[in-house]
């Protein structure tokens, strides 16, 4: 938004696919830490290998979505958004890999459910967190984007 001010940008509405995606993000950050404290080492290390290996899955890929559970080690699972021509199998054998890099003292993968936005369920983002840190800012984009 700073962006489109700065810029003098005229004012505009989003079109109604990124005023949803904006909605949502906001959503997922309102009135709750970003990730739940006892979750913080997992979620940074989740984040970094998310961030480090998302290249391969980023026309496939919207977001990643992460839960926690209990036990010890904690157990974690991974919700991959994807546009409606990804292949979940291959977005399911990459966050497999990726969860297989994760050190066991911190947590174990234990559900792995890629998914298209029309297919994920609402308490699912309810209940989710990021788990790329370039979630927790809104994407940069140009105001002409907008």
């Amino acid at each position: 938004m700073a962006a489109i001010l700065a810029e003098g940008v005229s004012r505009r509405d989003p079109d109604k696919s990124r005023r949803q995606a904006f909605t949502t993000w906001l959503g997922l950050r309102y009135d709750r830490p970003a990730v739940p404290n006892d979750f913080v080492s997992l979620a940074q290390c989740v984040s970094k290998e998310i961030c480090q290996n998302r290249t391969e899955m980023n026309t496939a890929v919207r977001d990643v979505l992460l839960q926690f559970g209990d036990g010890t080690p904690p157990g974690f699972s991974f919700f991959a958004v994807l546009d409606n021509s990804a292949d979940e199998k291959k977005v399911r054998q990459w966050l497999a890999r990726v969860a297989n890099i994760i050190p066991i003292e911190l947590g174990m993968a234990d559900k792995i459910e890629p998914a298209s936005a029309d297919g994920i369920a609402f308490s699912v983002i309810e209940n989710s967190y990021a788990a790329d840190v370039s979630q927790v800012a809104w994407p940069k984009r140009q105001p002409s984007d907008w």
